[in-house]
């Protein structure tokens, strides 16, 4: 006879809202917003999230982040956020002209900048 094995469920998956916004470099900032990528987790269980994703179009550019978020900061209610925080992939300071936006490499060396960004997740979504 076949044993079987029982396991505990999984937590429910989850996925939180984020937002956030990068320190001013060369006079300008960008903010940071969507939605992490779903996990199973619980508000006590040191779970983290991959938040991703380009950045707002400011100064005629914008910027690629990824980020893992730090573990769950558990709340009142008993659900719980995520903090994180990071640096930005590079982008020209003085933006290659562009007819949609986005990025146009140029064939001159061009100085380039970056941006230090933090933000918060909201509760979970999903549950």
């Amino acid at each position: 006879m076949k044993e079987i094995i029982v396991r505990e469920p999984l937590p429910v998956p989850h996925a939180h809202f984020y937002q956030g916004v990068t320190e001013e470099q060369e006079g300008h900032t960008h903010a940071l917003l969507g939605f992490s990528k779903p996990l199973n987790g619980t508000s006590f269980d040191r779970h983290y999230h991959y938040v991703e994703g380009v950045t707002t179009f400011d100064n005629n550019h914008y910027h690629r982040f990824y980020v893992k978020t730090g573990p769950p900061i558990p709340m009142l209610d008993g659900t719980h956020y995520h903090l994180f925080e990071g640096k930005s992939y590079r982008n020209y300071t003085e933006a290659e002209p562009t007819q949609f936006g986005g990025v146009v490499y140029s064939p001159q060396q061009k100085k380039v900048h970056q941006h230090l960004f933090s933000g918060r997740t909201s509760g979970p979504i999903g549950y």
